[in-house]
């Protein structure tokens, strides 16, 4: 992974994680998504998509992190500089779940938001700020709109199974979602 231009922080993660070796798609994909360029990926389930997507996400939070006064993010709504949309709660803890590994050992933060759930305790952790946000697109249409969040500042969106997300309905409520993200933003 190092060799991809992964920093030796998340290679540390990864070797914790049982990856040590890029998988093909992972070989493919990095190294374009790392330009900034936005990627589009097929492959099959249990390829290596999610971190072929998570890397250069996380390398870019960690190589450009949000403004800060005495240590402390100036205001957590800028902190929100990644987004993944899922098209269910089960993927959307997943993915969040392995960020969190992945960004075992820094300061960045990421958590999981979706439907069927409360949304005050999810509001309350989005608003004390995250780098990366993996949810629903309900759950963060609803969030934008109570204003609980701010897209403003997202440099990277990304779209996990968008094909299932087009077949579920999701295509107004994604177009949607992207619309508040800068229009510079890299679509992976």
């Amino acid at each position: 992974f190092g060799s991809l231009g992964i920093p030796e922080m998340l290679v540390r993660s990864l070797s914790a994680m049982g990856a040590d070796v890029p998988t093909p798609v992972q070989r493919a994909a990095i190294p374009a998504a790392l330009t900034g360029r936005d990627v589009a990926v097929v492959a099959a389930t249990g390829t290596g998509k999610t971190l072929a997507y998570l890397l250069p996400v996380a390398k870019r939070l960690i190589d450009e992190p949000p403004p800060k006064m005495r240590g402390r993010p100036v205001d957590p709504r800028r902190r929100l500089r990644a987004l993944v949309l899922c098209p269910t709660r089960e993927l959307a803890q997943q993915v969040a779940r392995e960020a969190a590994q992945l960004f075992r050992g820094s300061v960045l933060r990421t958590t999981a938001v979706y439907g069927k759930s409360p949304l005050a305790p999810q509001r309350d952790v989005v608003e004390e700020g995250v780098d990366l946000l993996v949810g629903t697109p309900g759950r963060v249409r609803e969030l934008c709109e109570l204003d609980a969040i701010s897209l403003a500042f997202v440099q990277q969106c990304v779209l996990d199974e968008a094909d299932r997300m087009l077949d579920m309905g999701f295509l107004p409520q994604a177009k949607e979602i992207l619309s508040r993200a800068p229009e510079s933003r890299q679509l992976l």
